[in-house]
């Protein structure tokens, strides 16, 4: 087994979220949260990305309204907020 060495990552996260292993991608976000700051639109969307696969629909919304907030250019909080308000069966609100 390899020891990871590098630095937390956005980029790290995202591989660790879709490989599934939603703890080690949610600690390297809380580091570089730390690190960034609260808003920083790329940790906020994928917090929310985490939050989404655990069902915590309210929490994601939120997390991703910041993040588009944060980075109005950003399209990827749209779409995730949008299936978090789904998620709460607020579909009219979702489109």
């Amino acid at each position: 087994m390899a020891i990871d060495t590098d630095p937390p990552s956005i980029a790290r996260a995202l591989q660790l979220l879709q490989a599934g292993d939603v703890a080690a991608a949610e600690t390297i976000l809380v580091s570089l949260a730390g690190r960034t700051g609260a808003d920083d639109p790329q940790v906020l969307h994928l917090m929310g990305m985490i939050r989404l696969r655990q069902y915590c629909f309210v929490e994601a919304a939120e997390l991703f309204r910041r993040a588009q907030a944060a980075d109005p250019a950003l399209p990827q909080p749209v779409f995730g907020r949008g299936s978090a308000l789904a998620g709460l069966g607020r579909d009219q609100e979702a489109i």
